[in-house]
């Protein structure tokens, strides 16, 4: 991907997500308009409503920013960017649910603490699921593309169809997804290490749920060095 590329993709990103943030807030205001004409505004439905409408923009922002992308560069780092747009969107929405939080305890302060806790187990929910089903598209932007020139296109390597790799360092693409992942993992929750075998024992589950043969020192280095940065990190 090249400097024109790269800034054509960031500018396309930067409209799409200042487009979801402007439709959530619209879209959660409407709904707290319709809660307290309803007399339903202090109750857990508004924060499950809150949380609904986040989903929606977040899938929608998927959809649009894989195609849009897709169209002006395949490539791991045009993915990357896309997954930082998210990111970012992630915290929009936190403000959102808290919102909807505080709005939904009014008059009941007692009631905070188990509303919080609830509504940090829906978010929580929701951004591992989106994380996950932007990491489906990954494929389509890490996988080599055929020459435009060449007569007999090889078939496109898949997560189903890609030959092992036999020992030693992971083949890219896989190496690439299993990253993500396990930072997926890290930002959500669902991996909280407190030694380097327990990185370790992530990326070899990740491997073998994907059918990957994977070498143990090459495992073991990369786990490693996460380690150690989470270790200087503290």
């Amino acid at each position: 991907m090249d400097k024109l590329e790269h800034s054509q993709i960031r500018l396309l990103l930067e409209h799409l997500t200042a487009q979801a943030i402007s439709s959530c807030g619209t879209k959660q205001k409407e709904m707290h308009a319709e809660h307290s004409f309803k007399k339903i505004i202090r109750s857990g439905v508004t924060i499950k409503r809150a949380v609904e409408i986040c989903e929606a923009e977040g899938r929608a922002f998927i959809a649009a920013a894989v195609k849009h992308v897709g169209e002006v560069a395949k490539s791991p780092d045009a993915f990357d960017q896309i997954v930082g747009s998210l990111t970012a969107q992630t915290h929009n929405w936190d403000a959102h649910v808290a919102e909807a939080v505080r709005m939904a305890t009014m008059g009941g302060p007692e009631r905070f603490g188990s509303a919080k806790n609830a509504a940090d187990e829906m978010l929580t929910d929701l951004k591992m699921r989106m994380f996950r089903e932007l990491e489906i598209e990954r494929f389509s932007f890490v996988r080599p593309l055929s020459p435009k020139t060449s007569d007999t296109a090889s078939p496109p390597a898949t997560l189903l169809t890609a030959p092992k790799n036999k020992g030693g360092k992971p083949l890219a693409a896989h190496w690439d997804a299993m990253w993500a992942d396990i930072a997926v993992q890290l930002y959500v929750g669902d991996l909280q290490p407190k030694s380097q075998k327990q990185i370790k024992d992530a990326m070899f589950a990740w491997f073998n749920a994907n059918g990957i043969d994977a070498g143990d020192t090459a495992v073991t280095d990369r786990a490693r060095q996460l380690w150690q940065k989470i270790e200087a990190a503290q």
